[in-house]
């Protein structure tokens, strides 16, 4: 089964203040009514300027945290990398 069959709603995204220094860019989403879904492929990018790398992963990966979406343990890959 393909994981870009799949759309889901992003909740809570509504709900997330961002500083001057933070971003969501929307890559794969599209909008239904007053809400969000998933539109395939990496959905959200969440970006955090700061003085390190440390702290700006740190942070974007506190703003993932604050939003919800029913395949999100299927998508478990954010930032397998650079861990």
């Amino acid at each position: 089964m393909d994981i870009l069959e799949f759309t889901s709603a992003i909740r809570n995204l509504d709900k997330i203040i961002l500083t001057e220094d933070e971003f969501i860019f929307h890559a794969g989403t599209k909008i239904e009514g007053s809400k969000v879904f998933s539109n395939g492929g990496r959905v959200l990018n969440f970006v955090a300027k700061s003085d390190s790398f440390k702290e700006s992963r740190e942070i974007a990966l506190n703003l993932i945290k604050k939003i919800n979406y029913d395949l999100e343990n299927k998508l478990a890959t954010i930032n397998r990398i650079s861990e």
